[in-house]
């Protein structure tokens, strides 16, 4: 693991792991998904999604979903939302990035290598002897 800077960030490769870096902490995890314009860039957040995709018990709730991303409505938002908090399973889809937009040349960010993320993969993998 090394830690960078926002320029080298810039120069980075896309689909490098990281974590944003502040006083010895490390926040969040993080696919790096490429620049955005001159300024900005994507990340794709891997442990906190905005828009997780439920499980269907049926075609009218499959049906509801599809409705919510063609209009994504706030209101279905929320009733999503509130479904997932009263116990509703859901999955995470990985696969929408966000613009940073924050613009600051202070940002730091911690760099997993192949043996951190093996590593990583690894731990998890022990966890699932208990579920």
């Amino acid at each position: 693991m090394k830690i960078i800077n926002k320029k080298e960030l810039f120069e980075s490769k896309e689909g490098i792991i990281l974590s944003r870096y502040s006083n010895c902490c490390l926040d969040g995890l993080y696919k790096y998904a490429g620049l955005r314009g001159d300024a900005d860039y994507y990340l794709v957040n891997l442990l906190d999604e905005i828009r997780p995709v439920p499980l269907f018990n049926n075609n009218r709730e499959k049906e509801k979903y599809e409705r919510l991303l063609d209009g994504w409505s706030s209101g279905d938002h929320f009733d999503l939302i509130d479904e997932i908090e009263k116990g509703k399973e859901f999955v995470l889809t990985y696969d929408m990035a966000d613009n940073d937009g924050f613009y600051d040349d202070k940002d730091m960010f911690a760099v997993y290598d192949k043996n951190d993320l093996i590593n990583l993969i690894m731990f998890l993998s022990s966890c699932l002897k208990d579920y």
